[in-house]
């Protein structure tokens, strides 16, 4: 509670009442000044929460831009066509010749003729020397007597031997000049694969004594048999 003023201060009581009033207001002053820095006043008025709008406004898009059709290129220029015209030959003109009035024409002597070449007489042909007559191909077939150098040596089979197979094989031969066996085949078969093969392969390395003619080796057929029997 303020204490009241002595009225010495002011000197009279006319004075002293109009001084309350201001003592009052500037007591007043300094009573908020001093909430004010004791941070009551912001206890008693509580702060309004602010509210901050914030509006954000895109631009519209942009509609897509249309492709340009690209312009074709222009074609390049093709090469300059150079025409030439080739000058005409001058004509030369002769002039006619005067012929004096005297002077009789002089008729001019005619080109003798050329002698035609003959053409040269063709060689004679050679005379061709006759041909011997071809000499007809003679194949004989021999059946029997024929002759070995090396005569035909047959393996009897040992399969054949185990099982006991026997027969007789009868053989075309077709024999060169020099006596060798060109071709062999089988003309009457023993009824036994195994023994046709051995006999075949045994006049196939045999050696013949050619066959003369006239004094010449010919090629003949010539008949073989090959017998296969186990008491042998």
């Amino acid at each position: 509670m303020t204490k009241p003023l002595p009225l010495a201060l002011f000197g009279h009581p006319s004075m002293a009442r109009r001084a309350w009033p201001l003592a009052l207001i500037v007591a007043l002053h300094i009573g908020f000044f001093l909430l004010l820095r004791d941070g009551l006043l912001n206890r008693i008025v509580p702060e309004l929460p602010s509210t901050i709008v914030t509006a954000i406004i895109f631009p519209p898009a942009e509609p897509p831009a249309r492709p340009v059709a690209a312009s074709p290129a222009p074609k390049p220029p093709g090469p300059a066509v150079r025409t030439i015209i080739k000058p005409r030959p001058a004509v030369r003109r002769t002039p006619p010749v005067v012929m004096p009035p005297d002077a009789a024409p002089v008729s001019a002597a005619p080109a003798p003729s050329p002698i035609a070449e003959l053409p040269p007489a063709a060689a004679p042909a050679p005379a061709v020397p006759p041909q011997p007559a071809a000499r007809p191909v003679h194949r004989a077939t021999v059946t029997s007597g024929v002759q070995y150098v090396r005569p035909p040596r047959p393996d009897y089979p040992a399969q054949s031997k185990r099982i006991g197979e026997e027969g007789r094989v009868v053989l075309r031969v077709l024999v060169n000049e020099k006596g060798e066996a060109e071709r062999v085949e089988i003309q009457t078969s023993s009824g036994h694969a195994r023994l046709d093969e051995a006999a075949r392969e045994a006049v196939q390395h045999a050696q013949f004594r050619p066959h003369m003619e006239d004094g010449e080796p010919v090629t003949v057929f010539a008949i073989v048999p090959i017998t296969f029997r186990l008491d042998q």
